[in-house]
């Protein structure tokens, strides 16, 4: 079965976007049938992105310091999208609760899930809307 993506940036590696073909419905990509990828914790290599960069900022799964250039917070920030379940609602204090887990600053990560489409919010009703999905 075609592992899916949806692209939430411009800022990926130039040969993935070379992998990626064409489902035939608008905006749908995927790049083609392969195994279900290994979480990044695991040491796997997701979607071509480097697993030395979120080991530099997260240890002993917290957060240590968000990283100021954006590819690399993309690698971090889809680390912890992880934590949610697609297709699962999060009321804000279970979001919290979640982000928590990873770092004091729980408003600041929430509201870059938010921005960088990780994250949907509607009202105080969150859910997962980026990031990679595993098997």
């Amino acid at each position: 079965m075609p592992v899916v993506i949806r692209v939430v940036s411009h800022d990926i590696q130039p040969s993935l976007v070379a992998s990626l073909k064409h489902s035939g419905q608008e905006g749908h990509w995927h790049t083609g049938d392969v195994a279900p990828r290994p979480r990044l914790e695991d040491g796997a290599n997701v979607l071509g992105m480097d697993t030395d960069v979120l080991g530099r900022f997260v240890q002993d799964g917290r957060l240590v310091v968000m990283p100021t250039k954006r590819s690399k917070r993309l690698i971090v920030l889809d680390h912890i999208a992880q934590a949610f379940e697609p297709g699962r609602t999060y009321a804000e204090y279970d979001v919290n609760r979640v982000l928590h887990g990873f770092h004091d600053d729980y408003a600041a990560l929430r509201r870059y899930l938010v921005d960088e489409q990780f994250l949907t919010r509607e009202g105080n009703v969150y859910w997962r809307s980026g990031g990679t999905v595993t098997g």
